[in-house]
Protein backbone atom coordinates (compact mmCIF):
# COMPACT_ATOMS: atom_id res chain seq x y z
CA UNK A 1 0.00 0.00 0.00
CA UNK A 2 1.26 3.48 -0.86
CA UNK A 3 2.34 5.73 2.02
CA UNK A 4 0.96 8.83 0.30
CA UNK A 5 -0.77 11.52 2.30
CA UNK A 6 -3.08 14.43 1.58
CA UNK A 7 -2.32 18.11 1.97
CA UNK A 8 -3.83 19.77 5.05
CA UNK A 9 -5.87 21.93 5.15
CA UNK A 10 -7.55 19.87 2.53
CA UNK A 11 -7.98 20.58 -1.04
CA UNK A 12 -7.84 16.83 -1.38
CA UNK A 13 -4.52 16.90 -3.27
CA UNK A 14 -2.31 13.84 -2.62
CA UNK A 15 1.41 14.06 -1.93
CA UNK A 16 3.70 11.10 -2.73
CA UNK A 17 5.46 9.90 0.40
CA UNK A 18 7.39 6.96 1.87
CA UNK A 19 7.01 5.76 5.44
CA UNK A 20 10.48 5.31 6.93
CA UNK A 21 10.42 4.26 10.58
CA UNK A 22 7.09 5.90 11.22
CA UNK A 23 8.00 9.20 9.57
CA UNK A 24 6.74 10.18 6.12
CA UNK A 25 9.42 11.26 3.67
CA UNK A 26 8.18 13.22 0.68
CA UNK A 27 9.00 11.77 -2.78
CA UNK A 28 10.41 14.44 -5.14
CA UNK A 29 10.92 14.37 -8.93
CA UNK A 30 14.21 15.89 -10.15
CA UNK A 31 14.26 18.26 -13.11
CA UNK A 32 17.13 19.90 -14.97
CA UNK A 33 17.41 23.17 -16.79
CA UNK A 34 18.54 26.77 -16.78
CA UNK A 35 16.70 29.52 -14.89
CA UNK A 36 13.08 29.60 -16.01
CA UNK A 37 13.01 26.08 -17.48
CA UNK A 38 12.75 22.54 -16.14
CA UNK A 39 13.10 19.19 -17.89
CA UNK A 40 12.25 16.02 -16.02
CA UNK A 41 15.20 13.66 -15.62
CA UNK A 42 14.88 10.39 -17.55
CA UNK A 43 15.05 7.04 -15.81
CA UNK A 44 17.23 4.17 -16.99
CA UNK A 45 20.15 4.11 -19.40
CA UNK A 46 20.16 5.58 -22.88
CA UNK A 47 21.62 8.16 -25.20
CA UNK A 48 22.51 11.49 -23.65
CA UNK A 49 19.54 13.85 -23.94
CA UNK A 50 18.22 17.03 -22.37
CA UNK A 51 16.84 15.11 -19.40
CA UNK A 52 19.89 12.96 -18.75
CA UNK A 53 22.36 14.07 -16.11
CA UNK A 54 26.03 14.17 -17.19
CA UNK A 55 28.29 12.50 -14.67
CA UNK A 56 31.89 13.50 -13.98
CA UNK A 57 33.95 10.94 -12.11
CA UNK A 58 35.92 12.14 -9.12
CA UNK A 59 39.68 12.00 -9.41
CA UNK A 60 39.81 9.30 -6.71
CA UNK A 61 37.16 7.12 -8.39
CA UNK A 62 38.50 3.56 -9.03
CA UNK A 63 37.40 3.82 -12.69
CA UNK A 64 39.62 6.87 -13.19
CA UNK A 65 42.55 5.05 -11.60
CA UNK A 66 41.99 2.10 -13.96
CA UNK A 67 41.79 4.23 -17.10
CA UNK A 68 44.48 6.75 -16.22
CA UNK A 69 44.44 10.53 -16.28
CA UNK A 70 42.15 12.25 -18.78
CA UNK A 71 44.64 14.94 -19.70
CA UNK A 72 48.01 14.99 -21.40
CA UNK A 73 49.46 14.96 -24.91
CA UNK A 74 48.37 12.44 -27.55
CA UNK A 75 50.67 9.42 -27.93
CA UNK A 76 50.70 6.67 -30.55
CA UNK A 77 52.57 3.89 -28.75
CA UNK A 78 51.56 1.79 -25.78
CA UNK A 79 54.98 2.27 -24.19
CA UNK A 80 53.98 5.53 -22.50
CA UNK A 81 50.95 7.63 -21.70
CA UNK A 82 47.45 6.65 -20.58
CA UNK A 83 44.71 4.83 -22.44
CA UNK A 84 43.05 8.16 -23.23
CA UNK A 85 46.30 9.60 -24.57
CA UNK A 86 46.78 6.56 -26.80
CA UNK A 87 43.22 6.79 -28.14
CA UNK A 88 43.65 10.51 -28.76
CA UNK A 89 46.84 9.72 -30.67
CA UNK A 90 45.02 7.26 -32.95
CA UNK A 91 42.19 9.71 -33.56
CA UNK A 92 44.71 12.46 -34.34
CA UNK A 93 46.41 10.23 -36.92
CA UNK A 94 43.09 9.43 -38.58
CA UNK A 95 41.95 13.06 -38.66
CA UNK A 96 45.22 14.65 -39.78
CA UNK A 97 46.64 12.02 -42.13
CA UNK A 98 43.82 9.57 -42.71
CA UNK A 99 46.13 6.64 -41.95
CA UNK A 100 47.28 4.54 -39.03
CA UNK A 101 50.75 3.01 -39.19
CA UNK A 102 50.62 -0.67 -38.28
CA UNK A 103 53.39 -2.81 -36.86
CA UNK A 104 55.08 -5.78 -38.50
CA UNK A 105 52.80 -8.09 -40.47
CA UNK A 106 50.83 -7.99 -43.67
CA UNK A 107 49.34 -4.52 -42.91
CA UNK A 108 45.94 -5.63 -44.24
CA UNK A 109 42.72 -4.23 -42.75
CA UNK A 110 39.28 -5.45 -43.73
CA UNK A 111 38.86 -7.81 -46.65
CA UNK A 112 42.00 -9.88 -47.15
CA UNK A 113 42.88 -11.02 -50.66
CA UNK A 114 45.25 -13.76 -51.78
CA UNK A 115 47.56 -11.93 -54.22
CA UNK A 116 48.03 -13.31 -57.73
CA UNK A 117 51.56 -12.99 -59.07
CA UNK A 118 53.50 -13.29 -62.33
CA UNK A 119 57.23 -13.74 -61.85
CA UNK A 120 59.74 -13.64 -64.71
CA UNK A 121 63.00 -15.56 -64.82
CA UNK A 122 66.28 -14.40 -66.26
CA UNK A 123 66.77 -15.29 -69.93
CA UNK A 124 68.16 -18.70 -70.84
CA UNK A 125 70.54 -18.12 -73.77
CA UNK A 126 71.68 -21.24 -75.59
CA UNK A 127 75.38 -21.67 -76.53
CA UNK A 128 76.86 -19.70 -79.44
CA UNK A 129 76.69 -21.34 -82.90
CA UNK A 130 74.98 -24.44 -81.50
CA UNK A 131 72.41 -25.80 -83.96
CA UNK A 132 72.83 -29.42 -82.92
CA UNK A 133 69.54 -31.31 -83.05
CA UNK A 134 67.98 -32.00 -79.66
CA UNK A 135 66.68 -35.53 -79.15
CA UNK A 136 63.72 -36.10 -76.90
CA UNK A 137 64.53 -35.98 -73.16
CA UNK A 138 67.61 -33.76 -73.42
CA UNK A 139 68.54 -30.70 -71.37
CA UNK A 140 68.35 -27.22 -72.87
CA UNK A 141 70.90 -25.11 -71.07
CA UNK A 142 73.21 -22.12 -71.38
CA UNK A 143 76.86 -22.33 -72.46
CA UNK A 144 77.69 -22.38 -68.75
CA UNK A 145 74.98 -24.68 -67.30
CA UNK A 146 72.91 -22.98 -64.63
CA UNK A 147 69.37 -23.31 -63.35
CA UNK A 148 67.14 -20.23 -63.57
CA UNK A 149 66.05 -18.45 -60.38
CA UNK A 150 62.54 -16.94 -60.15
CA UNK A 151 61.31 -14.79 -57.26
CA UNK A 152 57.76 -15.98 -56.45
CA UNK A 153 57.15 -14.56 -52.93
CA UNK A 154 57.18 -11.12 -51.32
CA UNK A 155 58.70 -12.45 -48.10
CA UNK A 156 61.04 -15.28 -47.22
CA UNK A 157 59.33 -18.67 -46.72
CA UNK A 158 55.88 -17.45 -47.82
CA UNK A 159 53.94 -20.40 -49.31
CA UNK A 160 52.82 -20.17 -52.94
CA UNK A 161 50.70 -22.08 -55.43
CA UNK A 162 52.23 -22.45 -58.89
CA UNK A 163 49.50 -22.56 -61.54
CA UNK A 164 51.33 -22.46 -64.89
CA UNK A 165 54.46 -21.26 -66.70
CA UNK A 166 54.47 -19.16 -69.87
CA UNK A 167 57.42 -19.81 -72.18
CA UNK A 168 58.59 -17.45 -74.94
CA UNK A 169 61.48 -18.39 -77.24
CA UNK A 170 63.24 -16.76 -80.18
CA UNK A 171 63.85 -20.24 -81.63
CA UNK A 172 61.48 -21.13 -84.51
CA UNK A 173 62.82 -24.69 -84.41
CA UNK A 174 60.84 -25.30 -81.22
CA UNK A 175 57.46 -24.43 -82.75
CA UNK A 176 55.11 -27.40 -82.37
CA UNK A 177 57.53 -29.17 -79.98
CA UNK A 178 56.65 -30.44 -76.49
CA UNK A 179 58.85 -29.38 -73.59
CA UNK A 180 58.92 -29.81 -69.80
CA UNK A 181 60.07 -27.38 -67.10
CA UNK A 182 61.27 -28.84 -63.80
CA UNK A 183 60.82 -26.72 -60.65
CA UNK A 184 62.85 -26.87 -57.42
CA UNK A 185 62.61 -25.01 -54.10
CA UNK A 186 66.32 -25.23 -53.42
CA UNK A 187 69.67 -25.67 -55.09
CA UNK A 188 69.89 -27.69 -58.30
CA UNK A 189 72.43 -27.74 -61.13
CA UNK A 190 71.41 -27.68 -64.78
CA UNK A 191 72.96 -30.30 -67.02
CA UNK A 192 75.04 -29.67 -70.13
CA UNK A 193 73.17 -28.45 -73.20
CA UNK A 194 72.15 -31.37 -75.49
CA UNK A 195 72.98 -33.92 -72.74
CA UNK A 196 70.43 -36.48 -71.54
CA UNK A 197 68.26 -34.91 -68.86
CA UNK A 198 68.98 -36.24 -65.38
CA UNK A 199 67.96 -34.99 -61.93
CA UNK A 200 67.92 -36.05 -58.30
CA UNK A 201 64.88 -35.79 -56.01
CA UNK A 202 66.53 -33.13 -53.84
CA UNK A 203 64.41 -29.94 -53.71
CA UNK A 204 62.20 -31.12 -56.60
CA UNK A 205 58.65 -29.74 -56.24
CA UNK A 206 57.05 -30.63 -59.59
CA UNK A 207 57.05 -30.36 -63.36
CA UNK A 208 55.13 -28.39 -66.02
CA UNK A 209 54.63 -29.56 -69.61
CA UNK A 210 53.12 -28.31 -72.86
CA UNK A 211 53.61 -27.84 -76.59
CA UNK A 212 55.00 -24.57 -77.96
CA UNK A 213 53.08 -22.87 -80.75
CA UNK A 214 55.01 -21.79 -83.84
CA UNK A 215 55.39 -18.03 -84.33
CA UNK A 216 57.03 -16.16 -87.19
CA UNK A 217 59.78 -14.98 -84.84
CA UNK A 218 60.04 -17.94 -82.49
CA UNK A 219 57.74 -20.08 -80.34
CA UNK A 220 55.36 -19.56 -77.46
CA UNK A 221 53.44 -21.80 -75.09
CA UNK A 222 51.75 -22.17 -71.72
CA UNK A 223 52.85 -25.10 -69.56
CA UNK A 224 50.63 -26.62 -66.87
CA UNK A 225 51.42 -29.00 -63.99
CA UNK A 226 51.86 -32.63 -65.02
CA UNK A 227 49.89 -33.75 -61.94
CA UNK A 228 46.86 -31.85 -60.70
CA UNK A 229 45.90 -28.26 -61.42
CA UNK A 230 48.55 -26.56 -59.27
CA UNK A 231 51.65 -27.11 -57.16
CA UNK A 232 51.56 -25.86 -53.56
CA UNK A 233 55.03 -25.24 -52.17
CA UNK A 234 57.37 -23.10 -50.14
CA UNK A 235 60.18 -21.21 -51.87
CA UNK A 236 63.77 -22.03 -51.03
CA UNK A 237 64.35 -22.09 -47.26
CA UNK A 238 64.99 -18.57 -45.96
CA UNK A 239 64.40 -17.14 -49.44
CA UNK A 240 61.70 -16.08 -51.95
CA UNK A 241 62.83 -18.05 -55.01
CA UNK A 242 62.40 -21.29 -56.92
CA UNK A 243 64.72 -22.74 -59.60
CA UNK A 244 63.81 -23.92 -63.13
CA UNK A 245 65.37 -26.33 -65.65
CA UNK A 246 64.28 -27.08 -69.26
CA UNK A 247 63.89 -30.51 -70.89
CA UNK A 248 62.88 -31.48 -74.44
CA UNK A 249 60.08 -34.01 -74.89
CA UNK A 250 60.29 -33.99 -78.71
CA UNK A 251 63.26 -33.83 -81.05
CA UNK A 252 63.90 -30.23 -82.15
CA UNK A 253 66.35 -28.57 -84.54
CA UNK A 254 67.41 -25.11 -83.26
CA UNK A 255 66.91 -22.35 -85.83
CA UNK A 256 70.17 -20.63 -84.81
CA UNK A 257 72.80 -20.46 -82.12
CA UNK A 258 72.20 -18.36 -79.00
CA UNK A 259 68.42 -18.52 -79.27
CA UNK A 260 66.70 -17.63 -76.03
CA UNK A 261 63.97 -18.89 -73.68
CA UNK A 262 62.13 -16.74 -71.13
CA UNK A 263 59.85 -18.16 -68.42
CA UNK A 264 57.07 -16.44 -66.49
CA UNK A 265 55.64 -18.30 -63.49
CA UNK A 266 52.02 -17.55 -62.56
CA UNK A 267 50.34 -18.38 -59.27
CA UNK A 268 49.02 -17.19 -55.93
CA UNK A 269 50.95 -16.14 -52.86
CA UNK A 270 49.99 -16.95 -49.31
CA UNK A 271 51.53 -15.65 -46.09
CA UNK A 272 52.72 -16.80 -42.70
CA UNK A 273 52.55 -13.53 -40.72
Amino acid sequence: MADNTTITPGTGATVAADDVGGALHQRVKVSLGADGSATDMLGGAGAVAAGVQRVTLASDDPAVAALGATSGVAVVTDANGTIQQYLRGLVKLLITSGTVVLGAGTSLIGKVKTPFFTAASATLTRPTNNTTTYAANEEVSAATPASLSVTVADANDNPVTLERIRVSSTDTGFGGKAIRVWAYNGATTAGTDNAAFSTTRANLIGTFSGTLRACSDGAFGVLVPDEGSRIVTLPASGAKTIQLRLQTLDAAVPSAGQTTFDFTVEGFQGGTN
